[in-house]
């Protein structure tokens, strides 16, 4: 039996573990924390529980190719109840309210009365994501074990949609909202994704919850990372925690083992690292395999961005179920993140799922994009970025108490996690919670992970998958599986 040893205990590193049980290797996998998951995680706080990663997760209906994966992996099965939101969000803006529903048939009304003059625009638009409804990832195998057969049948299956997803592939989500003439309609387009993502993005994530999928699993992200984690132990699989990872060992050009930072070295036949791509690269390697299109990723910041966060989370003794789980509205007066000026305020609640807090209390979860180099410039100075952080949560508190003064007296606990949150938890490169925007007009690129000159070691994760997710994630880790099964010339199993 090989040994395949697996560089973090995230959505990749698990996925990827599994599927090696699966297939007859032994698995070791190192994780720096003492939780699975990566930044697909959650914490406590007194009585409540913070999520920090899922939004809403591809793959939670039944049938899909996805749930199958989620499933192979013990991330999800028939006991995990899914919670499928009305809507998306709500978002008012000069006395008008739009509600983005996940229904289409109800969006496509809604949005037609708002904005006659848009009639055409909205129903064309509205096509386009029945057409995508159904549109499903390609997960049988990485499109570099591809044949000439299986590029015929991606042709057959993907035919219809080609010129669908050429055209929104070469604009980008503002580019794609500013059609509209509605100045509303705009703007809550450019809150479904990310304005500098391609459009295509937008039009995929509505047509997956128009289909019923891209649902809430109960218990939220550690939960679901902590299945996993059971599922390997159970498959013999070995997790190990507090064992960060200094080296990766090499001998004539392989993959060998793994320095860990206590000293310990482990030896293995393959080396998988699910870690941060940069951390990978540039610290467990020292930089000497890096390969042209990697050097690209890391020094051309005009075509290769990221995306930065800082959440602010409130526990509040108030009852919010009767609130929308999501609730954008316009600003009055700015507020300053980052010493950016932020104008609308997106809240969201957690009370659907009772794991987040008791009855009759209820989690907050306010968030910006911001500006990496500003929170590392605060880190610098332990008590400056403590204050900042401290000066940011009362300042959303007393915005969010504006729109729900029933919070009002009754905030019980805060907590913020910025960029610097990520570089501590995870090593993320620059604080990204994703991998690399995937922007208009370039077809998105997937990379195998091996590198020049380094035999027996792949990477998997985000890092190769754009723009990563817990979709991109998951896929790396199988496929990285699948490609070392075909090194040892043996038929890739998802059987359990």
């Amino acid at each position: 039996m090989k040994k395949i040893l697996i560089i973090g205990a995230g959505i990749a590193g698990l996925t990827a573990a599994a599927y090696a049980r699966k297939n007859g290797f032994e698995v070791d996998v190192y994780e720096m924390h003492h939780l699975p998951g990566g930044e697909c995680t959650g914490w406590q706080r007194g009585e409540y529980h913070f999520d920090g990663c899922i939004h809403w997760m591809m793959g939670t209906k039944p049938g899909t190719e996805l749930n199958k994966l989620w499933r192979d992996v013990g991330a999800l099965d028939d006991s995990i109840p899914i919670h499928l939101h009305e809507y998306f969000f709500q978002m008012e803006r000069n006395g008008r309210k739009l509600i983005m529903y996940r229904d289409v048939n109800r969006l496509e009304p809604h949005l037609l009365s708002l904005s006659p003059q848009d009639a055409d625009l909205i129903r064309k638009t509205c096509q386009h994501i029945r057409a995508f409804t159904h549109m499903e990832m390609p997960l049988a195998k990485p499109m570099d074990m591809y044949t000439a057969m299986d590029g015929i049948k991606m042709a057959f299956r993907f035919g219809k949609l080609m010129p669908l997803m050429n055209q929104y592939q070469k604009i980008s989500v503002e580019e794609f909202a500013n059609q509209f003439q509605d100045e509303l309609i705009r703007e809550a387009l450019k809150i479904v994704i990310p304005p500098a993502y391609s459009a295509i993005s937008i039009l995929s994530t509505l047509g997956s919850l128009n289909n019923g999928d891209s649902g809430w699993p109960m218990g939220g992200s550690l939960a679901l990372s902590k299945r996993m984690a059971d599922h390997l132990i159970k498959a013999g699989g070995r997790i190990h925690y507090h064992a960060p990872v200094e080296r990766i060992l090499i001998e004539e050009g392989r993959a060998v083992g793994l320095r860990l930072k206590n000293g310990e070295e482990v030896l293995g036949d393959y080396v998988i690292s699910a870690a941060d791509g940069y951390h990978t690269l540039y610290q467990l390697l020292e930089g000497k395999y890096i390969s042209e299109p990697y050097k690209k990723m890391y020094t051309d910041s005009e075509t290769y961005q990221l995306d930065c966060s800082v959440l602010v989370y409130l526990g509040v003794k108030a009852d919010l179920s009767a609130k929308p789980q999501t609730y954008i509205t316009e600003l009055k007066e700015p507020l300053l993140v980052a010493d950016q000026p932020q104008n609308t305020l997106m809240i969201k609640h957690f009370c659907y799922d009772p794991a987040m807090a008791k009855d009759g209390k209820s989690v907050i979860c306010v968030v910006f994009n911001t500006d990496y180099e500003w929170w590392q410039q605060k880190h610098a100075d332990p008590a400056g970025y403590k204050n900042a952080k401290a000066e940011l949560a009362e300042t959303v508190k007393a915005a969010v108490e504006k729109v729900y003064p029933e919070i009002s007296g009754n905030v019980e606990i805060m907590d913020v996690a910025t960029p610097m949150t990520y570089v501590r938890y995870c090593n993320a490169w620059k604080g990204a919670y994703m991998s690399f925007i995937t922007k208009p007009g370039l077809q998105p690129t997937y990379y195998p992970g091996n590198l020049p000159g380094l035999d027996n070691f792949y990477m998997a994760g985000m890092w190769t998958q754009f723009p990563g997710g817990l979709p991109g994630a998951s896929m790396a880790g199988k496929f990285v599986i699948q490609r070392i099964c075909g090194l040892e010339k043996i038929q890739f199993r998802v059987g359990k």
